[in-house]
């Protein structure tokens, strides 16, 4: 009975240890045991989807379990950013997000927990944007294109990857500096405004540097302007629109991995070495920089942190400038 009794008791101690000891945190060397999920704010086809694809496949080679890309499209990403920030913190899913996402929609009311339910992983890569037309389009310059819109306020159209995205508000300066009216007309991710653009449903949109390049080969589209701070190396002839008359209409777009708040700090850091590992390989880096990516991966976190702020503070001002009702 004595001995009965003494298991008993052994039984009931072991349980309590566990209960006051909770479970073992999280190691790094421990994740991952199974697949990861790597969500996608925009559509297939686009410049961030087909980069999430490239460094995905090799982060699945340095974490040793497959990273499966999900898209989650709509509302410019608040619609993936909730279901990030929704999941659970360890590690097994990841937002694959731009800046528009985590910076801008936070300040139109549109993804307000970015700032506090999510945490910078790591920065991926920087790219230019640009404002291009059809090949065949009456517009060959950006002048050209202003002056027909000024002749006839809103009947000309222009795309973007969604409402209250950079290149969302970096035209919308444009248009406040040019004195123009174009209609603006939202998209769920870079391939569909393409597609629209080539189709003759639009007159001009704002595209990265990858995009721009693949269409250009093909003789699809002509370049107007570069929104970049300076000239672009891939397209060194394109002037910026600041050199075209509107000084402080600079933009460009970056992505970055995130996580929810919580996620144990070991297992952020082996994504992030993962993502670093990808950004180091040269198959991943060559195919960046062909298509004028600039390439990151070693950026810290609290970096990352930093630039959302400061960037969160540039476009605060021009939202209050041009008005959150006008951005809708």
């Amino acid at each position: 009975m004595n001995s009965l009794r003494r298991t008993g008791i052994a039984a009931v101690l072991v349980v309590l240890a566990a209960f006051v000891l909770g479970p073992r945190p999280a190691k790094a060397q421990d994740f991952p045991t199974r697949s990861v999920r790597l969500v996608v704010p925009l559509s297939p086809g686009g410049v961030t989807d087909v980069m999430a694809r490239l460094i995905a496949t090799s982060m699945s080679k340095q974490l040793g379990q497959s990273v499966i890309v999900e898209n989650r499209t709509g509302a410019n990403g608040a619609i993936a950013g909730d279901f990030v920030t929704r999941s659970a913190p360890d590690g097994y899913t990841v937002g694959f997000f731009p800046n528009s996402a985590v910076v801008v929609l936070p300040l139109l009311g549109k993804f307000t927990n970015a700032t506090t339910d999510l945490k910078p992983v790591s920065k991926l890569y920087d790219l230019d944007l640009f404002v291009v037309t059809r090949s065949d389009h009456q517009a060959s310059t950006l002048a050209q294109l202003i002056a027909m819109a000024k002749a006839q306020p809103g009947k000309y159209s222009y795309g973007t990857t969604g409402i209250g995205s950079t290149l969302h508000l970096a035209m919308e300066l444009l248009k406040r500096q040019g004195g123009f009216d174009m209609t603006h007309i939202p998209y769920r991710g870079g391939a569909d405004q393409l597609n629209a653009l080539l189709g003759g449903n639009l007159d001009a949109a704002i595209i990265g540097t990858y995009d721009a390049g693949l269409w250009v080969k093909q003789g699809k589209i002509k370049i107007l302007a570069s929104l970049g701070p300076k000239r672009n190396i891939v397209f060194p002839d394109v002037p910026t629109l600041s050199e075209s008359g509107f000084p402080g209409v600079v933009a460009s777009s970056w992505a970055a991995l995130f996580v929810p708040t919580g996620t144990p700090p070991a297992i952020a850091e082996r994504l992030a070495q993962a993502a670093g590992s990808a950004l180091r390989d040269p198959v991943v880096r060559e195919r960046l920089v062909s298509n004028g990516l600039t390439p990151v991966g070693d950026e810290r976190p609290e970096d990352t942190s930093a630039a959302m702020r400061l960037e969160s503070e540039k476009w605060s001002k021009v939202i209050q400038q041009l008005g959150a009702a006008n951005l809708q």
